[in-house]
């Protein structure tokens, strides 16, 4: 599978590629993880699937001097297509997210690199009903006029709630001298942005997804709790 994945560059080869990562870094996050997510991340971002094929990236909206992406894959031939190449993306952010965030290092996914809208409601996306959602928050992206919060389910608010993990792994990163005091104010007013936006994400939660009490108070709940209700409550608790 590794070496049809290096051979092949296709949606079907990195899909291949993605379900081999997740078995190898859940075993070990070490050395052989984190080569395989190497080769991923940059095949995701080579592919075009961290961009929106009409995001001003790929196609400025203006007439300028500028280098533009190389167009490998080919238009998906239906909405169904496009939201799978979205998710496959959204997954592949999430497997780098949590390699990295418990080591030193930077992030292989640049969030630069990255202009992609939420991936869709599950239900939505399993009956193909074509939907729009909004944009996952960059500090390149500034437009977010559309919400659409009744297009949005568990996976999209995990991979938001990821994003301000992101933010707080660079955080953590900066060194601060704890000697000076203006670095020290500097770290505490990034400390209140960040609790802040955790605070402002939680508020922001619809009822049947914020509601963690309720969730897991629910009869019957060993066999209908939904695992990505899990995971987006251990995220945020992370």
């Amino acid at each position: 599978m590794l070496l049809y994945g290096i051979e092949n560059s296709s949606v079907k080869s990195l899909q291949a590629l993605v379900i081999l990562a997740l078995d190898v870094v859940g075993c070990s996050n070490g050395p052989p993880g984190w080569n395989l997510l190497a080769l991923i991340t940059r095949s995701v971002v080579q592919l075009g699937l961290a961009m929106e094929t009409y995001s001003p990236a790929v196609a400025p909206q203006y007439a300028s001097i500028y280098t533009l992406r190389a167009i490998v894959l080919p238009e998906p031939k239906d909405w169904i297509e496009e939201e799978s190449r979205r998710r496959l993306f959204w997954m592949i952010y999430v497997l780098d997210r949590y390699a990295t965030v418990a080591t030193a290092f930077e992030f292989a996914l640049d969030e630069n690199e990255i202009d992609r809208r939420l991936p869709c409601r599950d239900d939505l996306y399993t009956r193909n009903v074509p939907v729009e959602t909004r944009w996952f928050h960059t500090s390149t992206r500034s437009d977010y006029s559309m919400n659409r919060p009744e297009n949005l389910g568990s996976l999209s608010y995990y991979v938001e709630v990821l994003g301000i993990l992101t933010k707080v792994h660079k955080f953590l990163k900066k060194p601060v001298d704890i000697t000076s005091l203006s670095d020290v104010e500097t770290w505490q007013s990034g400390y209140r942005e960040l609790d802040n936006a955790i605070q402002e994400w939680k508020y922001n939660l619809p009822p049947e997804f914020g509601n963690q009490a309720r969730i897991f108070a629910k009869s019957g709940v060993s066999s209908s709790l939904n695992s990505g209700m899990v995971m987006l409550h251990a995220a945020f608790h992370t």
